[in-house]
């Protein structure tokens, strides 16, 4: 265990070399830790990066830091990253995270893992100005946001709060609130599997389109107490779909969908029925600028 005191315990990059290297099978706890100022130019996680092995942040704060990709925490493939408690980022300026080519709080290679399940447990205030994945990129690894919070983060051109290009994103509770950016403030889907059925997606913001979450490819699936808040939209380009996997439970409407284009007609519904039973709402042709999914108690 790596553990500060009350005053707690610095690793200091001073803006010329990373401050963390992690590669072992041993388990290690990150507690009460500041892990600040590191810089990659042209390599990986600037305050952290996770080689191999398990990893758990319970306390302590990942700040200032800046890599090619994952400006605050790398986590590649083999690596297991918990957070229980804690932040990546800041509020202050001198507290974000950067990276250059995405994944500005964190990034989650291929075959890596990444879990948030502490209400402590907190990333915010990073920030890519030409990159996507302001709080988390997620490249091909795995995501489970069950507790915690990514809010704050910005990005441009997509996903304020997380950019999933492959791998698979499962929100089961927490939430995702008040990221920015030019498209799908909160969550852009460019590839992979983005499971929503608990949390809350709310207060997100985006310059184009998808204030909540834009779905450019991947799978978008959505069950349970999922809900995108009705301040934040889902914009589907043309073809792509939301399938929901069972019965929907929160209050209706559980999303707003915003269409790219309905050249003529209206609005065209498929279900079928299987068990659990599945909707597939897809774009098709209307004129209407939106439509909303709403809660179902059956097929």
């Amino acid at each position: 265990m790596l553990k500060g005191d009350t005053d707690g315990l610095a690793i200091d990059g001073q803006n010329s070399v990373r401050a963390l290297y992690i590669n072992t099978a041993a388990e290690v706890t990150l507690k009460n830790i500041s892990i600040r100022n590191g810089y990659m130019s042209g390599g990986n996680g600037g305050g952290v990066h996770i080689a191999g092995g398990t990893v758990t942040m319970s306390g302590g704060n990942v700040s200032g830091n800046t890599a090619e990709l994952g400006g605050g925490v790398y986590v590649a493939s083999g690596g297991i990253f918990t957070m229980t408690g804690g932040t990546i980022g800041g509020a202050d300026t001198a507290d974000k995270n950067t990276s250059i080519s995405g994944g500005a709080g964190l990034y989650i290679a291929s075959g890596a893992s990444f879990e948030m399940n502490g209400a402590d447990a907190l990333v915010t205030g990073n920030t890519n100005s030409h990159a996507s994945g302001g709080g988390v990129y997620v490249a091909g690894g795995n995501f489970a946001l069950k507790n915690g919070s990514v809010t704050g983060n910005s990005s441009d051109p997509s996903g304020g709060g997380v950019h999933i290009a492959g791998g698979s994103v499962t929100v089961s509770g927490g939430n995702i609130t008040g990221n920015t950016s030019y498209k799908g403030g909160g969550v852009c889907i460019d590839g992979g599997v983005f499971t929503l059925s608990g949390g809350a997606l709310s207060g997100n913001a985006s310059y184009d389109d998808g204030n909540g979450v834009y779905v450019s490819g991947g799978t978008f699936n959505m069950s349970g107490n999922a809900a995108v808040s009705s301040d934040n939209d889902v914009y589907l380009p043309s073809g792509q779909t939301i399938t929901i996997g069972g019965a929907l439970t929160a209050p209706a409407p559980a999303a707003t969908i915003t269409p790219e284009a309905y050249p003529s007609g209206r609005p065209r519904f498929r279900c079928f029925r299987a068990h659990p039973p599945v909707l597939q709402l897809m774009r098709d042709v209307s004129r209407w600028p939106r439509s909303r999914v709403r809660p179902t108690s059956g097929p």
